[in-house]
């Protein structure tokens, strides 16, 4: 499983993330779902880590799920997460040892 976020702003000056997920079941092409958008509280990697998490449990991901099939996170360049993506994905791989340095990803 891989999650996929994408931060925005908007008019207003509030900020959110919105998450993906993707995942191949039986060797079938990966599926791309929308899962939720979440105005974040502030834009601390501790906080966006927090979020994210919540969201994924809100979700009916378990804990015992995400530690034992995520596998990656993707953000893209563009985000103001690419200065705290180091940090989202220090404390993701501290929490999930699946994820794996090679697939914490910015998509230009």
């Amino acid at each position: 499983m891989s999650i996929l976020m994408d931060e925005s702003t908007t008019v207003s000056s509030l900020s959110g993330m919105v998450v993906y997920v993707t995942a191949s079941i039986l060797n079938l092409e990966p599926t791309f779902i929308f899962l939720d958008l979440v105005e974040l509280k502030s834009q601390t990697a501790s906080n966006i880590v927090s979020q994210l998490i919540k969201c994924l449990y809100t979700s009916g991901f378990t804990e015992k799920f995400l530690v034992e099939h995520w596998i990656s996170f993707v953000t893209d360049e563009a985000s103001v997460l690419l200065k705290k993506r180091n940090e989202v994905a220090i404390c993701l791989k501290k929490k999930y040892p699946l994820i794996f340095n090679g697939t914490i990803l910015i998509i230009e």
